[in-house]
């Protein structure tokens, strides 16, 4: 059984983590428990392999979605989540989408991330026109 989880071991650590520039990397080292079954495997998330079967979710970095993908394990960032470098970061005013943008927003505005893009907001009393928060005043003419 030693051998087996050890072949195991050398196969998962060679074979997963490879595939598009979309996918964070694996963990080097699978625990043994990764190891389902040896034999057929299913080729879903909990289920990956050729004749050694591994449990790709029980490893999968945070902010993935484990998937099995020409029998190998890969990770996708998952939903309101984005690449940046080897991580995969929720979407937030200090890294908003596969840019990893920092938002800035102009004096009397809030910075916000929506849909992946920069954006901002502005203070009560204020409305955005090109690209800063000006006051809003009303003038009443007679």
């Amino acid at each position: 059984m030693t051998k087996v989880i050890a072949i195991a071991a050398m196969i998962v650590s060679v074979g997963c983590g490879a595939g598009s520039n979309e996918l964070a990397l694996l963990p080097l080292a699978p625990r043994a428990a990764d190891v389902v079954t040896t034999g057929t495997c299913a080729n879903t998330p909990e289920d990956c392999g050729v004749k050694v079967c591994v449990d790709c979710t029980a490893d999968a970095p945070p902010g993935t979605e484990a998937g099995c993908v020409a029998a190998k394990c890969v990770f996708r960032c998952a939903a309101t989540f984005h690449k940046c470098g080897t991580e995969c970061l929720p979407d937030s005013v200090d890294s908003c989408g596969p840019s990893c943008t920092s938002c800035t927003s102009p004096p009397n505005g809030s910075r916000v991330c929506l849909s992946s893009v920069c954006d901002f907001t502005c203070n009560a009393g204020f409305v955005k026109s090109n690209g800063d928060c000006v006051p809003l005043s009303f003038s009443i003419s007679y």
